[in-house]
């Protein structure tokens, strides 16, 4: 029996499926794909040995595409169960302590439960309700754009520049970490002097990312809500930084 893992049906096709219109994020699709993608669809097609998860909190850091992934991933899910998309869960928690019946015991009251794409910048902040069994039972961190994402954006940004691929790989090569409001604030610098290459990637290299506060905050959270056996994939992020 395997009564959260994928099937053997859905698995061998997924990794290359699941999200197909986003660049990169190879660590993400592989989480979704196997946590939730999968089992989900495994459950649909009648594998009596898969329990399929209520609801995915997607989080992360702004400017990391939380809300674009998971507005791709509803759309995705759509095609074969139905879905409950709650954009900003965190502002939603704070309208009052009815929200929980606006987002799963209303939703649930289909003829078949939805499940819910939810999204938040501070689940460190949204309260136990939303988790457990009917309700938020997965969550997946997005970090900021791995280098194929990171090289799909700047090639965007940087070519209104300057047209140089060797420019493009080199601020691939130390914008480590950077999220897209990362890029585009630094491409909006005044004092950036795009005829000096040389000075170019000096200065992206001497930034330090905006996502380190977020991390450094998200700390917390790993150390806080550890029994909720749902953020490995958090807790490795902070390892890489040091600060798990």
């Amino acid at each position: 029996m395997r009564p959260n893992g994928p099937s053997n049906a859905v698995e061998s096709r997924l990794e290359n499926d699941v999200l197909p219109n986003v660049i990169g994020m190879w660590q993400v699709k592989h989480r979704l794909a196997r946590t939730v993608v999968a089992p989900l669809l495994g459950a649909a097609a009648g594998d009596q040995a898969v329990s399929p998860p209520s609801g995915v909190l997607l989080h992360g850091p702004p400017g990391c595409g939380v809300g674009f992934i998971a507005r791709l991933l509803a759309e995705q899910l759509a095609e074969s169960v139905p879905v409950h998309l709650v954009e900003d869960l965190d502002a939603l928690a704070s309208t009052g302590p009815d929200v929980a019946a606006r987002v799963f015991e209303t939703a649930g009251a289909e003829p078949v439960a939805p499940f819910v794409v939810a999204t938040s910048h501070r689940p460190w902040s949204l309260p136990e309700w939303a988790f457990g069994a009917g309700r938020i039972d997965r969550m997946v961190f997005v970090p900021p754009p791995d280098r194929d994402a990171r090289r799909h954006r700047l090639d965007d940004l940087v070519r209104r520049r300057a047209r140089d691929e060797g420019l493009i790989e080199r601020l691939v090569d130390v914008t480590t970490s950077w999220t897209a409001c990362d890029m585009v604030a630094f491409l909006d610098e005044p004092a950036v002097d795009w005829e000096d290459h040389d000075a170019v990637v000096t200065a992206a290299s001497t930034r330090e990312p905006s996502v380190m506060s977020w991390l450094t905050t998200a700390r917390s959270l790993a150390v806080f809500a550890p029994e909720r056996g749902m953020m490995d994939d958090l807790v490795a992020q902070l390892q890489r930084y040091r600060l798990g």
